[in-house]
């Protein structure tokens, strides 16, 4: 073989790894939009749940929203109460309203934004909204 034929063959092989890895980079960071979405998904789901567990009268707005990591643990930025995560640097603030609709219906809007903290922008977002009757 001469040098120029090995040249161009670790050229070939340099091209195919660099291909993989950027395959691999894409996978991984599509890996964390979906972990992502779905922590948004499941926090405004269990928080539709816990207000649907209440009796009808005591449904009301939260006076603040909730400060929560990942799995749904309270955390409080002011106080500095640590996040349990897998990513530290997302959190997810749960809001919710509570309009009445009439004297036997409320509606209830849960919203979930994941904000990664070094950015300080929303990654992603979710909103349920739900009604809940007065059975008397």
């Amino acid at each position: 073989m001469s040098m120029l034929e090995v040249i161009i063959g670790v050229m070939l092989v340099m091209i195919v790894f660099l291909g993989i890895a950027q395959l691999m980079l894409v996978g991984v960071r599509a890996t964390g939009r979906t972990r992502l979405a779905t922590s948004t998904v499941t926090l405004a789901q269990q928080g539709i749940e816990s207000v649907q567990s209440l009796s009808f009268d005591s449904i009301v707005t939260p006076a603040s929203p909730e400060y929560l990591d990942q799995f749904g643990n309270a955390a409080d930025p002011v106080n500095k109460t640590h996040y349990v995560a897998t990513d530290p640097s997302v959190r997810f603030i749960r809001t919710m309203a509570v309009s009445s609709i009439g004297a036997k219906e409320k509606e209830i809007s849960v919203t979930v934004q994941a904000s990664r903290s070094v950015y300080g922008r929303v990654a992603d977002s979710t909103s349920f909204v739900t009604r809940r009757l007065k059975f008397d």
